[in-house]
């Protein structure tokens, strides 16, 4: 069975048909997660106290052995076993212990579902050989289901689609405002998605202004918020708005790093917008940042208005000084991020600033 995507392995589970093994890895934690659950459920349900047998790389040394006899073992009252293997690197194994857990994918026991998962250890097929035969035994003889991130669009729909089943309505602004503003981990969306419908109530609808109000902020979107009174040289709402994530213990890297995403994505705008006339046109070019997320472009063209192009590059200069300094340990972080902020905010005055 090739590669298969969330679609087909959904209807693997609904069905009951389920391939011998699969190998899961991704970038979407939840995703990860929630099917890896409801392959438990379908392959041992009530017996999991019995016929799960799980290992993880991560909290203990995995003998391969050990997952070689729980994967020939004959499950316990009848039906299957699941056997889990969480974060074991290809490169952590000798070489006959991986031939000997590759063979588990080449001849699987009928009776066992074995899923490979990767968590919090980042799967790389294309790393070296060790990596590429792992993978490549799971797309031959099972399947490999590679769930990441979903596009803004996507979780939006989710996201409204969430809210009716919890009887609620999320009009399409407010779920585009969700996404923006809370950021893209489904995790957190789902608990501020159920905040929201816990407030608004039976058959409520829940509005932009309420998740404005109700919702969290991630770091991207208060750096987005900051860049924007930076662009308005509203220097009491910059300044709390970086206070605000001090406060908040985020590593100033990290700060002037979300800083720095929101400049790119205006000058990203302002090009494609002088070149074409639409600052979305910027999505064709760098696909892979903006796939489902021109929402960020078009809230760039709306800030970059205020500041000439000549004023937007000594910025990225600006911006790429402080990330030298950063980086270079001479300087207390902070006091380089607030001095940035004063240089931004000058250098939205105008040409002469």
């Amino acid at each position: 069975m090739p590669q298969i995507d969330e679609k087909e392995l959904k209807h693997q589970i609904k069905t009951g048909l389920l391939a011998s093994c699969y190998l899961i890895y991704g970038s979407e934690p939840y995703l990860k997660g929630h099917y890896v659950q409801e392959l438990i459920r379908v392959s041992v349900g009530s017996a999991a106290d019995f016929n799960l047998h799980t290992f993880d790389a991560q909290e203990n040394p995995v003998q391969p052995e050990d997952v070689y006899m729980a994967a020939r073992s004959c499950p316990m009252l009848g039906g299957k076993s699941c056997v889990i293997v969480r974060d074991l690197s290809p490169d952590a194994l000798p070489d006959d212990a991986l031939e000997q857990l590759v063979e588990l994918f080449k001849d699987p026991s009928p009776s066992c579902v074995l899923v490979w998962v990767y968590d919090r250890t980042e799967a790389t097929p294309k790393k070296n050989n060790r990596w590429k035969k792992l993978f490549s035994a799971a797309e031959k003889y099972g399947a490999v289901v590679p769930l990441n991130r979903l596009t803004a669009r996507a979780l939006e729909s989710m996201m409204i689609s969430g809210a009716r089943k919890r009887g609620c309505e999320l009009l399409p602004d407010a779920a585009e405002q969700l996404v923006s503003q809370a950021g893209e981990d489904l995790n957190l969306l789902i608990n501020e998605l159920s905040k929201c419908c816990a407030y608004a109530g039976e058959g409520g609808a829940i509005t932009a202004q309420m998740i404005r109000e109700l919702c969290v902020h991630s770091l991207d979107s208060t750096a987005f918020d900051l860049v924007r009174a930076i662009t308005a040289r509203d220097c009491t709402r910059a300044y709390r708005l970086l206070e605000e994530l001090f406060s908040q213990r985020v590593e100033p890297i990290m700060i002037h790093g979300a800083i720095a995403s929101a400049y790119v994505d205006m000058y990203r705008a302002r090009v494609a917008s002088e070149s074409t006339g639409d600052p979305s046109a910027a999505a064709q070019i760098f696909p892979a940042a903006y796939r489902g997320r021109e929402f960020r472009l078009r809230n760039a063209a709306r800030d970059v208005r205020r500041i000439s192009t000549r004023s937007l590059r000594r910025c990225l200069d600006c911006l790429d000084e402080a990330d030298r300094l950063l980086k270079g340990g001479g300087v207390q972080p902070r006091i380089i991020l607030e001095e940035t902020v004063v240089r931004l905010l000058r250098l939205s005055g105008g040409e002469n600033a």
